[in-house]
């Protein structure tokens, strides 16, 4: 699955307004994460998103992480309209959510 195609299924997702995917360089040396930058509306919820994800992408494009920013900071580059990725905040910040640990943790909540 290409990025172009992993970020226009995550685009229509509820709620998101514009995404990006990245990869984020897994410390121990596996297989890289995927990180979806997102610019999202009021409506958007991430459980709704996680839900979305696991039943539109095949499991290894799930993103493992999601960092929500302002739509202004997803810039599109002259001519391609391509997302200019390197004006992104790049890795795992101080912003950005471990999905699979923040669902796991709301599902264990209402149990």
């Amino acid at each position: 699955m290409s990025a172009f195609e992993l970020e226009s299924v995550l685009s229509a997702a509820p709620g998101v307004r514009t995404a990006a995917a990245l990869a984020v360089r897994d410390e121990l040396g596996g297989e890289d994460d995927i990180k979806a930058v997102l610019a999202v509306a009021p409506e958007f919820d991430l459980t709704v998103f996680g839900d979305y994800c696991r039943s539109s992408l095949p499991r290894f494009a799930v993103p493992r992480f999601v960092e929500i920013v302002d739509e202004s900071r997803i810039v599109r580059g002259p001519g391609t309209g391509a997302i200019q990725k390197h004006l992104l905040p790049q890795g795992v910040t101080g912003a950005t959510i471990d999905l699979e640990v923040t669902l796991a943790i709301r599902q264990k909540g209402n149990q």
